[in-house]
């Protein structure tokens, strides 16, 4: 067992990337555009790029427009938010054994400091089980790039050969590949994976034990 579990947030912690996956989807529909599910997975969840800067490319749209979008999606996203979210209790059940056996437990997510206060406003007694907290304000590139884990590592001087990252996406798992890390794809609200570059996939935090 790892010394640190740098944990991903958003569809790890928290059922939230649907809501983002949505928000996006009702942007682009304000322009009549249908997204395309698969695409968006590619892009947003493996590349870690945005979705409304591909459309915008592909439609020829002026910034401008592309800067309402990207308003619209953020006031959809943030309103859905607000309508409450859904947290994994047993990852919760397994950081509170884990702090027992004096392992440290971060939290590393793209969103930013707002966003992840709104998604935890019914529990924020579950952020103090937290050692510390990244967000998106605090590195430059977001997922697949290694920035957010280079970051943790530094601030906190953590040694790489001591943490395991959790991420329920590929682009979490090739940041953490690309930061030196060691990396478990645990996705608790998706049944199956098609992508292998990682060192586990689990269902259940059971297996992540074992």
């Amino acid at each position: 067992m790892a010394n640190c579990i740098l944990w991903d947030n958003d569809g790890t912690l928290v059922d939230t990337a649907s809501l983002f996956r949505d928000a996006n989807r009702e942007a682009l529909l304000t322009e009549n555009i249908a997204m395309d599910t698969a695409l968006f997975a590619k892009i947003s969840q493996k590349q870690g790029k945005s979705i409304l800067e591909y459309y915008a490319a592909t439609n020829a749209m002026p910034r401008e427009k592309l800067n309402n979008l990207y308003e619209v999606r953020q006031k959809k996203y943030i309103k859905m938010l607000q309508n409450g979210t859904i947290y994994n209790r047993a990852a919760f059940e397994l950081i509170e054994h884990l702090k027992q056996k004096s392992i440290k437990n971060f939290i590393i997510t793209g969103s930013t400091k707002e966003e992840l206060l709104l998604e935890y406003s019914s529990r924020p007694d579950l952020l103090e089980l937290f050692d510390g907290i990244v967000t998106a304000e605090d590195y430059a590139n977001p997922k697949p790039q290694p920035d957010c884990f280079l970051y943790v590592l530094n601030r906190w001087h953590l040694l790489a050969a001591e943490c395991v990252v959790v991420d329920d996406l590929p682009r979490g798992i090739i940041a953490a590949v690309r930061a030196g890390l060691r990396a478990v794809r645990y996705n608790p609200f998706t049944p199956k994976s098609k992508y292998r570059n990682f060192d586990r996939f689990v269902h259940s935090l059971g297996e992540f034990c074992r």
